[in-house]
């Protein structure tokens, strides 16, 4: 089964995951947009190596490229079935930082309250 995988967008029209992804470098950027599309084809069946939870709703995908590493923080959205991808990183230390976790939560909270009024 195909999934959608959208980009988290504020109110003001911003996608922060898009705007880190373009901030990349060619690879590293392809290296993230397919990873993505992976999660598209294959849903949360993907093995751990692409894959892993982080906390509560939220996932992340684990793309590598050139010694960096990054993280790709996205949720299921039940209602219109599909991906939000929600945050993104590159990782520098062994754990998602707490800080990027919470911005990832509250962005998922907004996503899903503003489903709502819809």
């Amino acid at each position: 089964m195909a999934w959608e995988a959208l980009f988290y967008e504020t109110l003001s029209g911003r996608k922060p995951v898009a705007k880190f992804l373009r901030g990349l470098s060619a690879q590293a950027h392809g290296k993230c947009v397919k990873y993505i599309a992976m999660l598209q084809e294959h849903g949360r069946l993907l093995p751990a190596q692409y894959l892993e939870k982080v906390r509560g709703e939220l996932w992340a995908l684990r793309p590598e490229f050139g010694g960096n590493e990054y993280r790709i923080i996205f949720f299921h959205d039940d209602v219109s079935k599909k991906f939000v991808v929600v945050h993104a990183i590159q990782k520098t230390s062994q754990r998602i930082p707490e800080d990027d976790i919470s911005t990832a939560e509250s962005r998922m909270d907004d996503w899903n309250e503003r489903q709502k009024i819809h």
